[in-house]
């Protein structure tokens, strides 16, 4: 008995042939096995299990199934010796594919080249969206060329779900390729036709081809006799009658109503063309349709994604307006008014005007209406009618290889080779000529001047520039104006509405989100709320806090995290909540749901849920100082300025409620980090905080007084911030709680912009001992910066202290320490080895831009250029340039550089400018960290101009506010010394120099 070959392979192959001699091979699954001399496998399980894998090439199979139809109960360990037994044949016999194991299963890989069904369906794909009928039949003929019978029939795999689908494709290619052929006027192949029909004899659209190919033969009575063969055996067999579209052609046979066109081509039926073009082009859209356009091109289902009033209906509207313009046939169906899948079968019958009598909901008439048509059809609005438009879908595209399908929803359809397409809100400068638009049409314009476009934007923003929010607002704008509507914006579902509207969907902005929230399971619905109590993004864990124990209606139905993530998904899906694109892992409400779901509560449940935020945002603050301290520094900040707009908010709350424990919770840990990073809030926060009744009992009310002490000394308030400092430590010692060293840090450093230079050595010390006392690497390090900062004030460089500080903040991890330690090593290197000590200071600015302290980042540029400027003050003077425009040009607070500017004086005076070197030393504080070199400097210049000059030039700048100083500055300093690229010339150009 002759050995059934389980795979063929063209060309044939001798058993153990090289790789590399098939790498032309194609593996043919496509009919019956050939014995063609080339790679066999007997029946059994390993050709079972190969044919599965090839069926599936690609996919993972599971092991269950693999298991279940191979020994017919679950036997992974037979799968598992199966399998290896399967990958050494390939492997030997260098078969182009290979088995890959996957989580719970196997997949084949294969090259598309090395596989017939892989071919099958590129050319299927290529022949849907090809644009010449030619080319269409062309791509169909040389597709159904590779069909050679059942797949795998003769090791039972014929019924696999895979097997049937290709073999429905195979039928619609089959049937489509004669009705293309008929269409162009070619004579049909009637043999293949016939054959393929009697083999399917069930098939209506094989039936309905092979009729109209010999009714155009002259042939009606034998079209009219397969006819009638069909319905006999329908009504017999099955006991069904023809479908619609049978039954119109043999009244058209029978009637002699068919009519043909030239070279005897059935006259085609007129497209389909049921939306009119829209009545003004999209605003800002462009590209957006420009990518649709390809993407509807490309792939035969596209779902346009985004939230309720971003314009996914306008965008797919305009998109059919341009197809139907170039003559090809479109059509539109809106579901919004649908309720039942069979209703909107009857909206697609209406819209492609085709008649589809008693559907129940599946499609399937509908696509024998359709038949071979060849239409772009709009699937609108449907998100309310997810399974029944899924089903509806699916059976278009299996059975209708002509139909391109278009869907606008809130969600996927979740179908196979669906096609995303997310619809964005738009840029904020097309949002405010959209706002201007709306209101000119309503008989109002804005003025045009810089104030009302800053404010339009900022309203369109707080719309989240949402075209149907910025239209809703048009109306209530012109009435109020930008402030005044602004201002009431928390009421904004009462304000956007236009009870006017025809289309019942832009009623009003609350009605459009209820569309979405109406299609959520109470849980998630229960969920969403809750998220309504974040003001900006938020990530999982923050999410499941509040939403776990938000409010009453939320108890345990949210109880497990992941069920939490399963409600953030779901809304993600429903386009509720939108993923923050500026971090993986966070999610952010639109403005306009977040007002929606804080209008559905209760106003004890808005408070309940508000105090729940306020606490869960202070939890979240609990363990932020250890890890700002080290390696997790990085990732700590990223959370801390994800979170700032709810810390804000939840202080606010906390200050309202009198929750003095909650606000210093969140404010404490920020006492270095709002200082190293010139954001002053939390001093603000520390400072409204300590107002409250028996703030100053709190354990964390010391590091409040420092906080706020550092924010008065960022501020310029010297005085302000020492009172503050020694008020922190009058609390400690009044608690009986060591006192700290970040307080003695903040009086160091007062007293230094206070010149009171014997203080800030004092406290300096001080704080070093602290710091050693607990142990704390990080806190001798930040204290040994201010140590060798107040003596490098009076001419002295501690390089052991450096290098200790240098040391610990290596062994810390933190970004943040490590620049203060490299600034330190430049300090202390710059008299002996000023190349070294430029060289730490760029590697101090790498590691401030790296961790976002501008602060230092000035700090290591100001002494890298002191440093150069020791060795060739002209080159100095030009880093020190660069370093003033970045000030100026930069939207960062200036921190220090008031100080870091006076570092200039010595390379001035070397350069003969004597004048601005007076004028400089004349500002205030007089704190420099090389005050010998700025004395001498300064004596060198006073000595040249005379005392009368030089009084006059040091007192020009005395008093002045800091951002003023850099300005004048920038304007004295001679041109040649400035740069043609350099920004400062912009500014010189403004304004005349200063001296």
């Amino acid at each position: 008995m002759p050995r059934a070959p389980f795979l063929a392979l063209a060309p044939p192959l001798q058993y153990g042939s090289r790789t590399e001699d098939r790498e032309g091979l194609v593996l043919r699954i496509l009919g019956p096995f050939q014995d063609d001399g080339g790679f066999l496998l007997p029946r059994g399980a390993q050709g079972t299990l190969l044919g599965l894998l090839l069926l599936d090439a690609g996919e993972p199979v599971s092991v269950g199934a693999i298991s279940e139809r191979l020994f017919a109960v679950h036997a992974p360990e037979r799968v598992q010796v199966t399998v290896s037994r399967v990958r050494r044949r390939l492997r030997e016999a260098g078969v182009p594919c290979g088995i890959r194991t996957v989580d719970g299963g196997y997949v084949l890989d294969v090259e598309p080249a090395h596989l017939d069904r892989h071919r099958f369906e590129s050319l299927l794909a290529d022949a849907r969206i090809a644009d010449g009928m030619d080319r269409r039949l062309a791509l169909l003929v040389e597709a159904c060329a590779l069909w050679r019978g059942p797949i795998l029939a003769e090791i039972g795999l014929d019924g696999e779900p895979t097997a049937r689908r290709l073999e429905q494709h195979w039928l619609r290619a089959l049937e489509q390729r004669h009705r293309l052929a008929l269409e162009l006027g070619a004579a049909a192949d009637f043999e293949d036709l016939l054959t393929a029909r009697s083999q399917h004899p069930f098939h209506e659209g094989l039936t309905a081809v092979s009729m109209l190919a010999l009714y155009r033969a002259g042939r009606q009575v034998e079209a009219l006799r397969i006819h009638e063969a069909l319905r006999r055996r329908l009504r017999d067999e099955l006991g069904l009658e023809p479908g619609h579209e049978l039954k119109a052609l043999e009244r058209a046979i029978l009637r002699q109503e068919l009519r043909f066109g030239g070279a005897g081509r059935p006259a085609p039926p007129p497209p389909t063309t049921s939306i009119p073009p829209p009545p003004v082009r999209l605003l800002g859209r462009d590209a957006d349709l420009a990518a649709l356009r390809t993407r509807v091109q490309q792939r035969s289902l596209v779902t346009i994604l985004g939230p309720a009033g971003v314009g996914k209906t306008a965008l797919a509207g305009a998109l059919l307006a341009e197809e139907s313009t170039r003559g090809r046939a479109v059509a539109r169906a809106d579901l919004a008014p649908v309720s039942a899948p069979v209703e909107a079968v009857q909206v697609l019958a209406r819209a492609l005007m085709v008649d589809v009598p008693g559907d129940d909901g599946d499609g399937a008439d509908l696509a024998e209406a359709i038949g071979a048509r060849t239409v772009l059809l709009l699937l609108d609005n449907c998100e309310h009618l997810h399974d029944a438009v899924r089903s509806i879908a699916s059976t278009l595209l299996n059975r209708c290889p002509g139909v391109r399908l278009l869907a606008t929803s809130r969600h996927l359809l979740q179908l196979r080779d669906e096609d995303r397409f997310s619809l964005e809100a738009l840029p904020r400068p097309i949002a405010v000529d959209l706002l201007r638009l709306r209101l000119e049409a309503l008989g109002t314009r804005l003025p045009d001047d810089p104030g009302s476009n800053r404010r339009a934007a900022e309203l369109c923003d707080q719309l989240d520039r949402l075209p149907l929010a910025i239209e809703l607002a048009a109306r209530p704008l012109a009435l109020l104006g930008l402030d005044e509507l602004s201002a009431r914006l928390d009421h904004r579902l009462r304000l956007l509405r236009n009870d006017g509207e025809v289309d019942a969907r832009h009623v009003s902005l609350e009605r459009a989100i209820v569309g979405s929230f109406d299609l959520l399971d109470a849980d998630h619905q229960r969920v969403l709320v809750a998220l309504s109590a974040f003001v900006g993004s938020f990530d999982l864990a923050a999410a499941h806090a509040v939403a776990a124990e938000g409010f009453e209606q939320v108890e345990a139905d949210c109880a497990a995290e992941l069920d939490t993530f399963e409600a953030l998904r779901s809304l993600v899906d429903h386009s509720l909540l939108v993923r923050d694109h500026a971090a993986i892992g966070r999610f952010r409400l639109l403005e306009s749901v977040r007002a929606f779901g804080q209008a559905r509560l209760s106003r004890h449940d808005q408070l309940r849920l508000r105090q729940r935020h306020a606490e869960v945002m202070a939890n979240r603050m609990v363990d932020a100082w250890s890890q700002l301290c080290g390696a997790a520094e990085p990732e700590r900040i990223r959370r801390i300025e994800a979170d700032v707009d709810d810390l804000r908010r939840a202080v606010g709350r906390a200050i309202a409620t009198g929750r003095a424990d909650l606000a210093l919770t969140i404010t404490a840990p920020l006492v270095l980090y709002q200082f190293d990073h010139l954001w002053l809030e939390p001093a603000d926060w520390a400072a409204a905080a300590l107002e409250l009744p028996g703030a100053d009992r709190h354990p964390l009310a010391a590091v409040a007084h420092a906080t706020m002490g550092y924010g008065l000394q960022q501020r310029g308030r010297y005085e302000e911030a020492l009172a503050q400092g020694l008020r922190a430590d009058e609390l400690d010692e009044m608690h009986g709680r060591p006192p700290s060293w970040i307080t003695a840090t903040l009086l160091g450093a007062a007293t230094a912009y206070l010149g009171r230079r014997s203080e800030t050595r004092n406290w300096a010390d001080i704080a070093v001992a602290r710091a050693r006392a607990v142990g704390d690497d990080y806190g001798v390090s930040r204290c040994l910066w201010t140590q060798v900062y107040s003596a490098a004030s009076e001419g002295r460089y501690d390089l052991h202290a450096a290098e200790e500080a240098f040391r610990l903040a290596e062994r810390t991890g933190s970004l943040t320490a490590r620049t203060r330690a490299h600034v330190l090593m430049g300090i202390v290197h710059a008299l002996d080895e000023p190349a070294q000590a430029r060289t730490y200071c760029r590697v101090a600015q790498q590691l401030a831009e790296r961790a976002g302290l501008h602060y230092y980042v000035g700090i290591a540029r100001a002494y890298a250029a002191h440093a150069l400027g020791l060795e060739d003050p002209q080159k100095g003077m030009a880093e020190f340039v660069e370093l003033l425009g970045w000030y100026l040009t930069t939207a960062v607070p200036l921190g220090a550089s008031r100080s870091l500017v006076r570092e200039a004086i010595p390379m001035l005076v070397a350069l003969g400018l004597d004048e601005l070197a007076a004028a400089l030393d004349g500002s205030e504080p007089p704190f420099c960290y090389r005050p010998g070199l700025n004395a001498d400097a300064v004596g060198i210049a006073a000595g040249r101009l005379g005392p009368e000059r030089y009084a006059r030039a040091s007192a020009r700048w005395r008093g002045m506010s800091e951002s003023d100083l850099l300005g004048q500055l920038a304007r004295a300093i001679p041109d040649e010394l400035v740069p043609s690229s350099s920004p400062l010339r912009h500014l010189r150009a403004q304004q005349p120099a200063a001296l």
